[in-house]
């Protein structure tokens, strides 16, 4: 059943070398993306790659415009 218990976000992320891949950010680090576009070059604030059975997952506190 559906809750209203949200345990994270997470953003898509494409790049010119690689495959789409998440970047998680926790309910309190809630990323806004009302003014991003698609091909919009992003920095994160406190990125993280993490490994866990071989399997790379990435969070972070924030998402911002590069430049």
């Amino acid at each position: 059943k559906p809750t209203q218990n949200i345990k994270g976000y997470q953003v898509w992320i494409a790049t010119d070398n690689h495959n789409p891949f998440k970047v998680k950010f926790l309910p309190e680090d809630r990323p806004s993306l009302d003014s991003f576009t698609i091909g919009q070059e992003v920095t994160f604030e406190g990125l993280e790659a993490l490994e866990f059975k071989n399997n790379i997952y990435f969070k972070a506190t924030a998402i911002n415009k590069k430049g």
